[in-house]
């Protein structure tokens, strides 16, 4: 049987043998992250003007930061110390871990 046809080929349980080496490799080594990934935190795509993303971008690049962290830094400075959004953040933040004390119990 020729080698392209035997990967095309179903098994009875509906793997194919690229699937069956990928499990057994998974098995011996277990799933792994990405080295990049440093962080288990999900992201989520923010909108923003082009000219405030330049400069942003600009600041990564010249601190060796990622633009993420960048973002995500600022942001969290100015919710923090912006009098319009500070105690709603403080009030948000108190919530955030309530909950996640419920969750453990």
């Amino acid at each position: 049987m020729n080698f392209r046809l035997f990967i095309m080929e179903k098994k009875k349980n509906n793997s194919t043998l690229l699937d069956t080496l990928n499990k057994s490799v998974e098995n011996k080594i277990g799933k792994r992250n990405s080295p990049m990934t440093l962080h288990s935190k999900t992201t989520r795509p923010v909108r923003i003007y082009e000219d405030t993303y330049k400069v942003l971008k600009n600041i990564a690049n010249f601190t060796d930061t990622k633009l993420q962290n960048v973002v995500n830094e600022l942001i969290e400075y100015g919710l923090q110390n912006n009098e319009k959004y500070a105690k709603t953040y403080k009030l948000v933040q108190a919530l955030e871990k309530e909950k996640q004390k419920l969750k453990k119990q």
